[in-house]
């Protein structure tokens, strides 16, 4: 049996593919990967890049294919070389709809893994999308051959893209709702996602299976570290890709600095595509830890990583500090963080609310909404699913 997974980068591929490839070559005998960058990921960390392409590579024994152009004629060519038995996306971009379409075609089931908490709109800037120009023209050219390769209507799948970009949403007539681009199975995180993924882009609820999210291993990983009394900072990419400005980022940056200064500990838990140079003025502080691993954290402070799902698991002490022009996805309600505005609202908490009083909701009561009380290995559950409808197809 040979799977192909796709995704934006070989940062991504092993993050979120090869953990579902090692399943499977333990459950199948002379199991096969093909690992397929679409090299758009913004802001890649050459060294993390370089290292995920390694271990992918010493895994699937073959080196990770660069598919950048997004056309049918190359996607074909990876096809038609590689004849895989089933794919796997990490995502539903303009370019996971094209592979899924083509693959339609072909009667090869496509399985979409989700990796994060989605959230309706990630609040792209007009700017922000002219300053990506040359990555914006990919992805609107990629749009233009779906609609000839699917033979939808091309100016309004484009415009439907070119909105869906600017404003995050889907109207009910959205192109981007096409049956034919559908995966053939989503695995998502609760009964919330079915909700989400159906009003998003009209996925049938029975076309959906639920697992534990990732996350939550690394949670149950930190655990097994001590405490650390101190503040967590779960960055994300906002200036990266294209949703802050610089100069906004850097002020808010500022304040941190100040919230660094009085708190015990403070470690910035660095996203797998952050610019790390937009945290060197923390580096001068002694009680500054600066890490990509999740960890054990007494207080955990983001806008709206999904991260703070897992944070969730460990602490009730979830602060979102909700910037302008980014208000917090209805989703994070769920967990009870407290949601501030302001680097002193902050302050207060950590010096004040948090000493004197305990968190509204225990951890078990946070995660009810989403039947998370039970944590499990995600991997084997959608490898047992995939080869069920592999059998049966």
């Amino acid at each position: 049996m040979k799977g192909l997974f796709f995704d934006a980068s070989a940062t991504m591929l092993a993050k979120n593919h090869l953990p579902i490839a090692v399943a499977f070559d333990k459950q199948v005998n002379d199991f096969q990967a093909v690992f397929v960058s679409g090299e758009i990921s913004s802001n890649v960390n050459i060294e993390i890049e370089k290292n995920s392409k390694t271990e992918l590579e010493k895994f699937s024994h073959i080196p990770v294919i660069k598919e950048g152009s997004f056309t049918v004629e190359e996607i074909s060519k990876i096809l038609n070389l590689h004849k895989p038995d089933f794919i796997f996306i990490g995502a539903y971009r303009i370019y996971d709809q094209l592979w899924c379409n083509i693959a339609l075609k072909r009667n090869i089931n496509v399985y979409n893994y989700q990796h994060g908490f989605e959230v309706n709109s990630v609040n792209y800037t007009f700017r922000g999308a002219l300053f990506k120009f040359k990555k914006s023209f990919r992805l609107i050219s990629t749009a233009f051959r779906l609609s000839k390769f699917s033979k939808v209507n091309s100016f309004k799948l484009v415009s439907d893209y070119v909105s869906y970009i600017l404003s995050g949403k889907t109207s009910e007539s959205s192109l981007l709702k096409h049956r034919s681009f559908h995966p053939f199975h989503t695995f998502v995180y609760s009964d919330f996602y079915k909700v989400f993924w159906h009003n998003k882009y009209g996925f049938d609820d029975s076309k959906m299976s639920i697992i534990t999210p990732h996350d939550f291993l690394l949670a149950a990983q930190a655990c097994k570290s001590p405490k650390i009394k101190g503040v967590c900072y779960i960055t994300q990419t906002l200036v990266e890709d294209g949703r802050m400005t610089e100069a906004s980022f850097k002020r808010l940056l500022k304040d941190y600095l100040l919230i660094a200064k009085q708190s015990e500990k403070f470690i910035i838990k660095l996203h797998p595509r952050a610019n790390i140079d937009y945290y060197k003025d923390f580096e001068l502080l002694s009680n500054v830890t600066i890490q990509r691993d999740f960890p054990n954290c007494e207080i955990y402070l983001t806008h709206y990583s999904s991260m703070i799902f897992a944070a969730a698991n460990i602490s009730g002490k979830l602060i979102l500090h909700e910037l302008p022009k980014h208000p917090t996805p209805e989703v994070f309600y769920s967990i009870a963080p407290y949601i501030v505005h302001s680097a002193g609202e902050i302050l207060d908490l950590i010096n004040q609310t948090f000493k004197t009083s305990k968190p509204s909701l225990k951890v078990k009561e946070r995660l009810d909404n989403f039947d998370f009380n039970k944590i499990e290995d995600p991997f084997g559950k959608i490898v047992e699913k995939v080869l069920t409808y592999q059998m049966n197809n």
